[in-house]
């Protein structure tokens, strides 16, 4: 289990809203990813286009990847199981 927290912007810059793409190196299948407390449905892959946040697992290169829900302007906290 590990917990990815990426914070929302600060001071006078103001970047243009958008959502992020987290690639990380993992060992193990998560069961779940959870994001702002809320679970985030598992994609069948990188061409899925069953919606436009969720998260897969290539385990083939033992990469996970996610989709963020939630944009730029508030804090976004990742939780892996």
């Amino acid at each position: 289990h590990f917990t990815l927290t990426i914070g929302k912007p600060q001071g006078s810059f103001t970047p243009d809203t958008h959502t992020y793409s987290v690639r990380a190196c993992l060992e193990f299948e998560p069961q779940t990813v959870m994001e702002n407390g809320k679970v985030l449905p598992r994609l069948a892959g990188a061409d899925s286009q069953e919606q436009p946040y969720g998260w897969y697992y290539d385990a083939a290169h033992s990469q996970l990847h996610i989709l963020s829900q939630a944009d730029n302007t508030r804090e976004i906290t990742m939780e892996i199981h």
